[in-house]
């Protein structure tokens, strides 16, 4: 596959040989501007009553298990802002219970939770960085963070499986995923959005092709 030499070099060592990473996103933590402050830590949505007390209540979003990386990620974000990690969720467990009275809504799906965001009903929930950036793009009142303990980066992969009917055609697509322009164009909207700064997640350029 012609393109894989564009590939970020963290890239070749956290995907196996059989499979390619095509974009990178990242856990964010999302507010809208027009209700809420600004949350600075992830205990602002574990633990939302002590910062924004009952108005809250009914305006957080929890995503369920169909959405299970994301629902994993606020849960280990949510352990090691109480000295927990991905090995000790007991905090998260037991933060889960307790919020629980302040979520309106188990989002099935990151789309499910859209029109919650476009009619104002969510405040504050987690969120992969892709979606929310496009979305504050397109107007709606949110902002995106990363709170202070940090965030977790997901690298989005793609491989074929060893059934496909037409293995040609879909090497060609991944090929197609890698190249630099193609790469490019899919995070311009995002650079964008974020008035061309670049994450606290990391300092990765887009790649460039080399000769």
């Amino acid at each position: 596959m012609p393109n894989l030499k564009y590939a970020f070099n963290k890239s070749h060592t956290i995907m196996p040989a059989y499979g390619a990473v095509q974009t990178y996103q990242y856990l964010a933590l999302i507010w809208d501007k027009n209700k809420v402050k600004k949350p600075e830590s992830w205990l602002d949505y574990w633990q939302p009553q002590a910062v924004y007390g009952d108005a809250i209540k009914s305006h957080l979003v929890s995503h369920g298990p169909a959405n299970f990386t994301l629902l994993i990620y606020a849960m280990i974000m949510g352990a090691r802002s109480r000295g927990g990690s991905e090995t000790d969720l007991s905090a998260a467990w037991d933060m889960l219970a307790t919020q629980k009275p302040y979520v309106g809504f188990v989002a099935a799906s990151s789309a499910q939770a859209v029109p919650y965001m476009e009619n104002e009903q969510v405040w504050l929930m987690p969120f992969w960085s892709g979606r929310a950036l496009l979305y504050a793009k397109r107007g709606l009142p949110f902002g995106v963070t990363i709170p202070k303990e940090g965030t977790i980066a997901l690298a989005n992969c793609c491989a074929v499986p060893i059934g496909a009917a037409n293995k040609r055609l879909a090497y060609e697509f991944i090929n197609f995923r890698l190249d630099p322009d193609v790469r490019g164009r899919s995070a311009w909207p995002i650079r964008r959005a974020r008035g061309g700064r670049i994450s606290r997640v990391g300092r990765m350029a887009l790649p460039t092709r080399r000769s």
